[in-house]
C-alpha cells in the first residue's frame, strides 16, 4: 500500500505513514462501529475482561468513538513521581493500553484504530475509533 500523502510505501496494517505521519484509514473490509449501544456494550466488555485499572473508558456520542484516559487516582501517583520519570511511566502505561487493546481485537473480532491523542499537562487521552472485522 503507497501512504496518498507523500507516496511511498507502507505496511498493509499501518495506522500512520512511518515516513510523513499522515493518518491512513482503516482496511476497507473493515466496517466502522458507530451505534452508541455496541460502543457502551463494548465499553462494558473492556471494562471487565481487558482494561488495565489505570485506565478508564467512556463513549465520545457526538464522534462515535472511545475515548481512554488516566483514573484519578492514576493522575495522583503521577503527581508524585519526579517530572523525570513521569514520561517514563506514562509511556508504560500507555503501552499496557495498547497491548490490551490487540488482545481484545483477537478475542472480540474488532479493530482498534487509533484516531486522536493528546496530553494535557503531561496526562494523555487516546481517542480509538472501532471497526468490525470483515
Amino acid at each position: 500500500m503507497s501512504c496518498p500523502q507523500c507516496g511511498r510505501e507502507v505496511p498493509g496494517d499501518a495506522r500512520f505513514c512511518p515516513y510523513c505521519g499522515y493518518r491512513l484509514s482503516a482496511p476497507s473490509e473493515c466496517m466502522p462501529l458507530e451505534g452508541i449501544e455496541e460502543l457502551e456494550s463494548l465499553v462494558s466488555t473492556l471494562k471487565e475482561r481487558y482494561l488495565p485499572k489505570e485506565w478508564k473508558c467512556v463513549v465520545d456520542k457526538k464522534k462515535k468513538r472511545l475515548c481512554f484516559r488516566l483514573t484519578f487516582k492514576t493522575l495522583l501517583m503521577l503527581g508524585l513521581i519526579s517530572r523525570v520519570s513521569r514520561p517514563v511511566a506514562t509511556s508504560m502505561l500507555i503501552t499496557a493500553l495498547e497491548q490490551a487493546l490487540r488482545h481484545a481485537e483477537e478475542d472480540i473480532g474488532v479493530r482498534f484504530v487509533l484516531d486522536k491523542a493528546y496530553s494535557f499537562l503531561g496526562h494523555p487521552t487516546l481517542y480509538y475509533r472501532v471497526f468490525t472485522r470483515g
